[in-house]
């Protein structure tokens, strides 16, 4: 799955990123690590049927 979805994942995680590091911009004083609206930063939602199609479509047009 981690394979699978590694465009997604890698996607949050620069989300994420970006959002810890605005945080620190904004508020340089606080620990925003420990900031619990921080705790989610953001969300995909996934369909693995979908993401099969897709990946099986370009893989496709490679061949």
């Amino acid at each position: 799955m981690i394979r699978l979805f590694r465009p997604q994942i890698e996607q949050l995680l620069r989300h994420r990123d970006e959002i810890i590091n605005k945080a620190h911009i904004e508020r340089p004083d606080d620990d925003v690590l420990e900031d619990r609206d921080l705790e989610i930063t953001g969300y995909l939602p996934i369909n693995v049927d979908c993401w099969l199609e897709t990946l099986r479509a370009q893989l496709a047009r490679l061949i």
